[in-house]
């Protein structure tokens, strides 16, 4: 929304097409601080006051062929609003590209993003859990020889065992009724 200072002021009223405008500035700032309230007691958008300088506004209107109404001046408003958020932007694409470049000739990796170190340390922490407890259970079964069942079949006169140690795996008849027993004593 485009603002002006009571020193200029009379010099844009004084711009073709400015007739528009009330006579002196602070008749301009109660309509002003009554359209701000409205808007914000209304539900519409906020905005951004856009401080327009008679000198330059000149030289727009100058340059699109336009006379200073109130269109126009919201228009040069907009378009100073919307070259400020460009150069905002062009600012920080340009800090995050200064970074980049440092991180790059450092050899430094990117720093995650802050929710993936947490995941990734929740599946360091799982994988260490595991390591940890099949570790205990190869050398469980080292120490006491047991073999664990990983495979059961159907023979005609009962069932194969498929057991495996830490060193080696071997098959057994089972003729129980319920099947293979889950762990078993390894003779060596």
């Amino acid at each position: 929304m485009p603002v002006y200072t009571p020193k200029d002021y009379p010099i844009i009223r004084q711009l073709p097409g400015a007739d528009d405008m009330p006579l002196t500035w602070e008749a301009w700032a109660k309509l002003f601080e009554a359209s701000m309230k409205e808007r914000k007691w209304g539900g519409g958008y906020g905005c951004q006051r856009v401080r327009i300088r008679p000198d330059l506004l000149k030289v727009w209107l100058d340059a699109n062929s336009q006379v200073a109404t109130a269109h126009s001046r919201q228009r040069y408003a907009q378009e100073l609003r919307d070259a400020r958020e460009a150069r905002i932007a062009a600012h920080a694409e340009e800090q995050r590209a200064r970074e980049m470049a440092a991180r790059i000739a450092a050899n430094a990796p990117p720093p995650p993003a802050p929710w993936s170190h947490r995941a990734i340390e929740a599946c360091a922490l799982i994988l260490l859990a595991t390591a940890v407890s099949s570790d205990v259970v190869v050398g469980a079964m080292l120490a006491t020889s047991t073999g664990v069942l990983y495979h059961q079949e159907k023979a005609t006169d009962g069932v194969v065992c498929h057991y495996f140690t830490a060193t080696v795996t071997f098959a057994r008849p089972s003729y129980a009724v319920t099947g293979c027993p889950r762990f078993i004593s390894v003779d060596r």
